[in-house]
Order: C-alpha cells, then structure tokens, then sequence
C-alpha cells in the first residue's frame, strides 16, 4: 500500500502559524482559578446533581407502582375468567 503525501497547506501550517514547539505542557499556574469560586460552583452543581437524582428515582418509583398494579389487575382479571366462564 503506498501512502499519499498530505497537500503542502496542510504540512506546512505549523510553520505558518509560528509553532516551533511539539507539545506544549500545561502547568498549575497556566489557569488562574480562584479557589473560592471553583469551590462554590462545585457546591453549586453538587446540589444540582443531587436534586435530579432525587427526582429521577422518584420518577422511576412511580413508573415501577403503575407497572405493577397493572399487572396485579391484569392478574386479577385472568385468575377470575375461568370462574366466570
């Protein structure tokens, strides 16, 4: 199998765009994050996430009720047919 050059734009865009180095690593002080904020933020969606839980199990809790009071009707009905026939 033989390989296809890439285009010269496409080679050619770390020289054209100044970039000189491979990679270049991400140190603590490169984001300057206030603590404080990021903390409260963290409480903030902590909460959030806590809160939709808390509903999603809700939903799910009566979704599971109705399913089964359905089936214990449809049991119900099917156990008294032969009785009635």
């Amino acid at each position: 199998m033989t390989q296809i050059e890439p285009p010269v734009l496409i080679a050619g865009l770390d020289a054209s765009y100044g970039e000189d180095e491979d990679v270049e690593d991400l140190h603590d002080d490169d984001l300057d994050l206030d603590a404080g904020v990021a903390d409260a933020r963290v409480t903030q969606l902590e909460t959030a996430v806590t809160r939709l839980a808390a509903q999603q199990t809700a939903r799910e809790q009566k979704r599971v009720r109705r399913k089964v009071t359905a089936a214990t009707g449809g049991a119900g009905l099917a156990s008294l047919t032969p009785v009635a026939l």
